[in-house]
């Protein structure tokens, strides 16, 4: 069995499942047509876009976009130490979650933006 046969085999089915349910979770909590409502009744726009129906669709497009590289994203990361762990060997002392990934990504961000504040303000 290769390294990627190994990775598919391993993968469990609420891994893969991490796709559809992004989906269905931002379908359920943004309402393109309340988004297209308000900003009408609020005589604001987007440029390019009549207000109403066409607002309604483009709002819709882009949320969709999103929503799609987005769950696409989380399930890569929810997938890959399995995938990285099959190409090492299998070894799994030293796996790391994906949740855990996601963790250590977003302190480490954080981070860095305190070290860019912190520089900025001794620039003043």
């Amino acid at each position: 069995m290769s390294n990627i046969e190994f990775a598919i085999a391993e993968v469990q089915p609420g891994k893969l499942n991490t796709l559809v349910k992004n989906i269905m979770l931002q379908t359920g909590q943004f309402d393109p047509k309340m988004i297209a409502e308000n900003l009408q009744h609020s005589g604001a726009f987007i440029p390019g876009i009549r207000p109403g129906e066409h607002t309604q669709n483009h709002i819709a497009n882009i949320v969709t976009r999103i929503t799609l590289v987005g769950a696409l994203f989380l399930g890569i990361v929810a997938i890959l130490p399995l995938i990285i762990s099959a190409f090492s060997g299998g070894d799994r002392s030293i796996a790391i979650g994906g949740t855990a990934l996601l963790i250590v990504v977003s302190v480490v961000l954080d981070l860095l933006k305190k070290i860019d504040a912190q520089v900025a303000m001794r620039e003043y």
